[in-house]
C-alpha cells in the first residue's frame, strides 16, 4: 500500500477496486498467518453475525478508488473525504506527489492505477 501523507491530510489510492475486489476479508487481504489469530476469527465470526458497528464493519467492504482522511478532525481514519467536492485541490497535490515519488525512485513495483483526472 503506497500513501501519501502531509501532518494534516492521508491520501491512499487503491490498487485494485471495484468488481475486481471481490475479496472481502478485513482489508480485503487474505493472509493466512492472520486467519489463525483470535482476533481474526472473531472479527470474521461478528461480521457473519452481523453484530459489528459501522465502523467495524468498514473492514469487510470494498475500498473505494481513492480515500482521502482529515487527519485532525478524524484521527482514526473513518470517514473517507475523497468524493467531497473541496477535496480536489488536496487530491490533485497528493497524486502529483504520488507520481513524482514513483518516477523519482523507479517504483515499478506499484501497478499503474485508475484514478478521476489521471491520463492512462
Amino acid at each position: 500500500m503506497v500513501s501519501v501523507i502531509s501532518d494534516a491530510m492521508k491520501n491512499e489510492p487503491s490498487f485494485i477496486t471495484g468488481e475486481q475486489n471481490i475479496d472481502t476479508t478485513p482489508n480485503g487481504a487474505n493472509i493466512t498467518f492472520r486467519d489463525v489469530l483470535n482476533s481474526t476469527r472473531a472479527l470474521n465470526e461478528a461480521h457473519q453475525q452481523g453484530t459489528l458497528n459501522a465502523a467495524q464493519e468498514q473492514c469487510f467492504n470494498r475500498k473505494p478508488a481513492e480515500e482521502l482522511y482529515d487527519l485532525q478532525k478524524d484521527p482514526w481514519q473513518l470517514h473517507n473525504i475523497a468524493g467531497d467536492a473541496d477535496a480536489g485541490p488536496q487530491l490533485a497535490l497528493f497524486r502529483q506527489k504520488l507520481e513524482q515519488w514513483r518516477n523519482e525512485t523507479n517504483d515499478s513495483d506499484v501497478q499503474p492505477f485508475a484514478l478521476p483526472g489521471r491520463q492512462q
